[in-house]
C-alpha cells in the first residue's frame, strides 16, 4: 500500500479465529531484536481489519474500515489487531465530527490547559505541575486529547495548539514558587520538528522563567515516527536548558534503548505497574529495577496514576520520590491552584 503498510485478502470460514491466528504468527515472526549501530529494534505489527459479511460492501469501503481499525490500534496500543466492528464505526463517526469541529475552531477560546501536580513524596511538597489541553466544543463538547491530538496533527494545526498552550502554562508558570517546575507534554509531530523546538526555546528565553524549571515530556511513541531528529531535538532542548522525561516508561518496544541513547533526566513509570502494585510480583519487580536504573543513570523517577493511599505508601516504601495521580489531584484548572496548594494535604499522617 506504500511506505510499511501492507494488505492481504483472506478467504476462510472461520474468519475470527483465522485472523487473530494470522496476526499471532506474524509478529512471532517478525518480532526478534535486530541491533543497527547498538541501537536494539524490535518490530512489532499492528493490523487492522475488516470482515465481510452477507451484505454488500465495496471495495473502498472494505479498506477504509480496515485502515480506520488499523488507526485504532495505533492509537491504543500498536501490536495488535482490531476488527472493525459496530464500536469502532461509532467511533468513526465520532471522529469525523471531531474533524469537522477542529477544524473551524476558535482554539483560543475553547483550548486551554489544566494542570496536574507532582508530588515530591519527602520534602511532602508539590514540585511540579503537569499541563494537559482540554478542548471544550461548543458544538460537540467536552473532547478528550487522546481523540483530538491525533486530528489535530492530521490536520497540520498540532503546533499552533502546542504554541498556544505552552504560552497560556508559562502564564501560569509565573504565579507559582521559583522552585516549581513545568511539565509539558509533546506531541509526536512536535518531537520531529525542529522548527516547533525551536520556537518553544525561543518562548522559554523571553520568558525570564529559568530554562531548569521546564520538563518536556516525549513518548516512546513518537520516537518511533523519526528517532534520529528526535534526538536532535531534544539534546537542543537540554542545550537550552531544558529538562527531558520519557513519559510512558515501560511500555514501548525499545524502552532501554531509547535510556542508552537518548539524553534524557527523568522517567515516568507507566500507571499500568502502578495500578496492582500491591499484588502483582512482576509490577514490583519492574518498579524496583526502574528505580534502580534511574538511581545508576543519576535521572529522577516519576510513578503516574497512583489512586489510592495504600499505592502511595507502597511506592514510597520502594523509594520512589515523586509520585503522581488522582490520589493527590485530578487535573485542575488554573483557577483551583493557589486554593489546592493552600489547602492540600498531601502526604497521610501514619
Amino acid at each position: 500500500l506504500g511506505g510499511d503498510e501492507f494488505a492481504f485478502h483472506l478467504v476462510t470460514d472461520d474468519k475470527h479465529a483465522s485472523l487473530k491466528q494470522i496476526a499471532h504468527e506474524i509478529n512471532q515472526a517478525i518480532s526478534q531484536p535486530i541491533s543497527i549501530d547498538g541501537l536494539l529494534i524490535i518490530v512489532k505489527a499492528s493490523m487492522g481489519a475488516c470482515i465481510i459479511c452477507d451484505d454488500y460492501i465495496s471495495a473502498q469501503t472494505l479498506y477504509e474500515h480496515a485502515d480506520f481499525a488499523l488507526y485504532h490500534v495505533k492509537r491504543t496500543g500498536r501490536g495488535n489487531l482490531e476488527i472493525y466492528s459496530a464500536t469502532l464505526e461509532q467511533e468513526r463517526m465520532h471522529l469525523n465530527r471531531i474533524d469537522q469541529a477542529l477544524r473551524t475552531a476558535d482554539i483560543h477560546a475553547e483550548l486551554y490547559p489544566v494542570f496536574q501536580p507532582i508530588i515530591d513524596i519527602d520534602a511532602d511538597e508539590v514540585c511540579a505541575f503537569e499541563s494537559l489541553a482540554r478542548w471544550q466544543s461548543p458544538t460537540i463538547g467536552a473532547v478528550s486529547p487522546a481523540m483530538f491530538i491525533p486530528v489535530a496533527e492530521s490536520l497540520g494545526m498540532i503546533a499552533d495548539i502546542t504554541k498556544l498552550m505552552f504560552s497560556r502554562s508559562m502564564a501560569e508558570m509565573t504565579t507559582w514558587p521559583e522552585t516549581m517546575r513545568l511539565s509539558f507534554n509533546l506531541s509526536a509531530y512536535d518531537v520531529t520538528n525542529q522548527a516547533v523546538i525551536k520556537e518553544l526555546i525561543r518562548m522559554m528565553h523571553t520568558s525570564q522563567i529559568t530554562p531548569d524549571r521546564f520538563v518536556f515530556e516525549i513518548t516512546e511513541t513518537a520516537l518511533l515516527q523519526d528517532f534520529e531528529t528526535a534526538r536532535e531535538n531534544i539534546s537542543l532542548l537540554r542545550k537550552a536548558g531544558a529538562k527531558v522525561a520519557l513519559d510512558d516508561f515501560g511500555t514501548g518496544y525499545s524502552s532501554l534503548s531509547h535510556v542508552q541513547h537518548l539524553p534524557l533526566d527523568k522517567l515516568k513509570i507507566d500507571r499500568s505497574f502502578v495500578k496492582d502494585i500491591e499484588t502483582n510480583t512482576t509490577s514490583q519487580t519492574i518498579v524496583r529495577s526502574i528505580l534502580t536504573l534511574c538511581q545508576g543513570m543519576h535521572m529522577e523517577c516519576v510513578a503516574e496514576g497512583a489512586e489510592t493511599e495504600s499505592q502511595v505508601r507502597f511506592l514510597q516504601a520502594m523509594g520512589c520520590q515523586l509520585i503522581q495521580g488522582y490520589y493527590f489531584a485530578k487535573p485542575m484548572p488554573k483557577e483551583q491552584l493557589q486554593a489546592y496548594l493552600a489547602d492540600a494535604k498531601l502526604i497521610p499522617s501514619t
